[in-house]
């Protein structure tokens, strides 16, 4: 009767995730045949170009501005689905890591609730994330991409795994430069020795490690090197639609903030860094998901030259945030909210709510997290002072 009833259990638990993934996957096809500008100036030229050189020969062009980890995706759909429409292939890889994200976001929600409910939901909520569903099965964007990376990450520091830890932080950084909105907590780790010398050295190894079929297809290596110094260059705005610091000051002072957005996010996360140093305190999950969450948000609130998307990776802590810490639920409804508002001129073409009102919602936000982590250290200090020395 006991074995019956817990196989019963486990159909009904499969009929559930089935159910998310056949109803998630639904409705990105029914967006998939949306067309962006992206996809048009992009995207869509460099799988063609692909597709007209031969797959893998096409890695020894520079043909895209991404770097070349995004490019085997697209030349392994070119390679696994032949034939597939131009649009559709340029999405594939993106709408797949929507669902293995989103597993990894029941995963770090698992560590604190190890039953099947809350990480299930917490799966279901970030498959259907508004932001996550537009940026991949309509936008085409790879953000969850490296996203997903960057949450795997956490996790193996949530677990103290600290060599995989390292490369799934590496495989970001291959994606995206945008991988560095996780440094401060990285940093942080570092100083309080939770991390060692062999994290700095096996983060940069698998970066390079990421680069070699791109030289063994004949691309040459200092090309690939400089590939995210290329992507500096691209824009001349001190903001491309970011909700951040950077709305509320002219592009005529782009030479200017250019240079000094990036000393002053790095002057705040040296400063935010020394403070958590000498503080003692447990560095467990609960340390950690708060760490990142104010990282993944400060880093492009303060950084010139982001895009509406950078936010991305706050949109997903923020809702892992809120399962650790339920009483902060309204947490990620702001930022997800000031995220998608932030992406309605490029799907609805009219922006709705002022980019300046929200980079103040969002500052508000980042100011209610310091609180919230300062309160929190304070807590967990007189812990510490009351227990027993040994």
């Amino acid at each position: 009767m006991e074995i019956a009833k817990r196989q019963q259990s486990n159909i009904k638990k499969i009929v559930i995730i089935l159910a998310i993934i056949c109803l998630a996957l639904i409705l990105r096809l029914s967006l998939i045949e949306h067309r962006s500008g992206d996809f048009d100036h992009y995207t869509g030229r460099w799988y063609e170009f692909i597709v007209n050189n031969g797959g893998f020969n096409a890695l020894k062009f520079p043909f895209s501005n991404h770097n070349v980890p995004y490019q085997y995706l697209l030349v392994i759909v070119y390679y696994l689905f032949p034939g597939l429409p131009t649009l559709a292939a340029t999405k594939v890889s993106s709408i797949l890591f929507d669902f293995i994200g989103a597993f990894v976001v029941a995963q770090l929600v698992r560590l604190k609730y190890p039953g099947f409910r809350m990480p299930t939901l917490a799966f279901a909520i970030a498959l259907f994330t508004p932001t996550v569903v537009i940026n991949s099965s309509a936008w085409g964007q790879s953000d969850f991409i490296y996203t997903t990376f960057l949450l795997a990450c956490t996790y193996f520091l949530c677990k103290r795994q600290e060599i995989w830890a390292a490369i799934a932080f590496g495989l970001a950084l291959a994606f995206k430069l945008q991988a560095m909105f996780l440094s401060p907590i990285l940093f942080v780790l570092l100083l309080k020795r939770f991390l060692s010398w062999r994290f700095c050295l096996i983060v940069p190894i698998t970066y390079v490690v990421m680069l070699l079929p791109a030289w063994i297809a004949g691309r040459p290596f200092k090309e690939l090197l400089l590939i995210y110094f290329q992507q500096a260059n691209t824009y001349d705005d001190l903001t491309k639609h970011a909700p951040n610091l950077y709305q509320w000051i002219s592009d005529d002072y782009y030479a200017i903030f250019s240079v000094l957005g990036l000393l002053i996010t790095a002057f705040l996360v040296v400063v935010f860094a020394a403070w958590l140093y000498r503080i003692r305190t447990q560095i467990n999950p609960n340390f950690i998901i708060r760490i990142a969450m104010i990282s993944a948000l400060a880093v492009p609130y303060f950084l010139p030259k982001m895009h509406e998307r950078y936010f991305f990776v706050a949109d997903l802590l923020s809702v892992i945030f809120a399962f650790y810490f339920p009483r902060y639920f309204f947490l990620p409804i702001v930022i997800i909210s000031s995220s998608l508002l932030s992406y309605a001129p490029f799907m609805l073409g009219e922006l709705f709510v002022s980019l300046k009102v929200q980079s103040l919602f969002l500052l508000a936000v980042l100011i209610f997290l310091l609180r919230e982590l300062k309160s929190y250290l304070q807590q967990q200090s007189k812990l510490l002072e009351v227990e027993p020395q040994h």
